[in-house]
């Protein structure tokens, strides 16, 4: 039984892609380095080449805090080194914080001892709306509360004849920036009652009838959006499960524009947990069970709500249950990070590692993106060593928490014997 288990190990790793060219296309194998090597202590792998079987073994450990692996800089160097990780800078005076020169404000700011918005005329005010974008907020601007909304729409209807909702003049208005980790994340929908004549030639009676629009945004960080929570298309980082289906804005699969021959609705990307993703029905395709919070466990047909075969596609994957899975822990590790990680590591599911150190989320993200490495990798001891170089060369402020036995390099010569 061992003799199985050794030689699937070493399948496994044969063949596994690197952030750089395995020689001469040469099938590359993993293990960790020996204690032994000739080529110094700020060396993070090295390569033997096996003529013989025709692949590449690289010897792999992780550099220490603050260094990552430098790739070898030709096919003559077999070795890759540890070097030091460039700093950079995420905090700089933003409006009406102290500045010195105008380097130092964020952009479209100057400074004038503090950091000034002077696009502002009349009596509108400036007010920062985001990390990086300064307006000006008008002097009639309608009350909301702007610690929580981020934007809030003013709905306008026309003045002359029936109370008929104008959707092209709509006014924008944003809320007070909280500061980072915060985004403009959350979007609420509200309704309104309309009225409109009906379709039948000579009426004139104007009827009422109830349609959802846009309230505003909120204010969120990644993960704080719930089950039954909306969220715009591309920002389901949003969402404690990471994971969207279109509903209508009422928070179901009814067209509520479907009865009144007025306007029909739109569906938006609302927040659910998957439970599986079932591509083998013969009329359907690909049905994917769901929930919204604790309730119970509903089915969705994929084609009736996303059109195209690209966007069927992207919501059937095979791994997006597991996905799922791995965001929500990544998202309960987030929120048990400290004020200065989460100002650090909120980037990282928009592939910006910045200056995240905590290696327990850059872990878990990088298994959300390689989620065959986290079905292998997850629990086997014994191959930590490669996991944390894998790791290293991705995201390169990871760095390994304590040592582990450094025993894989057993594997490779038990396999020799076995052949």
């Amino acid at each position: 039984m061992n003799r199985y288990i050794l030689v699937f190990i070493c399948l496994f790793l044969i063949g596994q892609e690197l952030a750089f060219p395995s020689p001469s296309g040469k099938s590359a194998i993993f293990l960790p380095m020996k204690k032994d090597h000739k080529y110094g202590d700020d060396i993070c792998y090295y390569r033997e080449i096996n003529e013989k079987l025709d692949y590449a073994v690289y010897y792999v450990k992780p550099c220490e805090k603050g260094k990552y692996c430098e790739d070898e800089v030709s096919s003559n160097q077999p070795f890759g080194f540890c070097r030091e990780i460039e700093t950079n800078s995420t905090d700089f005076p933003s409006l009406g914080e102290a500045c010195g020169t105008n380097g130092e404000c964020q952009d479209d700011l100057i400074c004038d001892g503090t950091c000034k918005y002077d696009e502002c005329t009349g009596t509108s005010t400036p007010i920062q709306n985001d990390y990086n974008t300064f307006d000006c907020k008008p002097s009639n601007q309608i009350e909301f509360d702007e610690n929580k909304f981020c934007e809030w729409d003013e709905v306008k209807f026309y003045t002359t004849g029936a109370k008929n909702y104008d959707e092209t003049q709509t006014i924008t208005y944003y809320g007070k920036f909280p500061g980072l980790p915060k985004e403009c994340g959350i979007v609420r929908y509200k309704t309104i009652t309309d009225y409109k004549t009906s379709l039948l030639t000579g009426e004139t009676t104007y009827r009422s009838y109830t349609r959802y629009v846009r309230e505003g945004k909120e204010w969120c960080s990644i993960g704080e959006a719930k089950d039954g929570d909306f969220v715009d298309t591309s920002d389901s980082r949003f969402c404690k499960s990471g994971f969207t289906l279109k509903f209508y804005p009422k928070g179901d699969l009814v067209d509520p524009g479907k009865d009144n021959s007025y306007y029909t609705e739109t569906t938006k990307d609302m927040c659910v947990t998957p439970i599986a993703i079932d591509k083998s029905n013969p009329l359907a395709g690909c049905i994917i069970t769901y929930k919204i919070g604790e309730g119970s466990e509903q089915k969705y047909n994929v084609k009736k709500y996303y059109l195209t075969t690209s966007a069927i596609n992207s919501k059937c994957d095979k791994d997006l249950v597991i996905q799922s899975q791995i965001y929500t822990e990544f998202i309960e590790e987030f929120n048990n990070a400290s004020d200065e990680d989460k100002k650090d590591c909120y980037r990282i599911p928009q592939g910006i590692e910045g200056n995240c150190q905590n290696i327990k989320l850059l872990q878990l993200f990088y298994f959300y993106n390689h989620v065959e490495e986290y079905l292998f990798y997850k629990d086997r001891k014994d191959l930590e060593k490669v996991l944390h170089f894998k790791i290293q060369q991705t995201y390169h402020r990871y760095y390994e928490l304590s040592s582990y036995l450094n025993l894989n390099y057993l594997f490779f010569f038990l396999i020799l014997i076995l052949l």
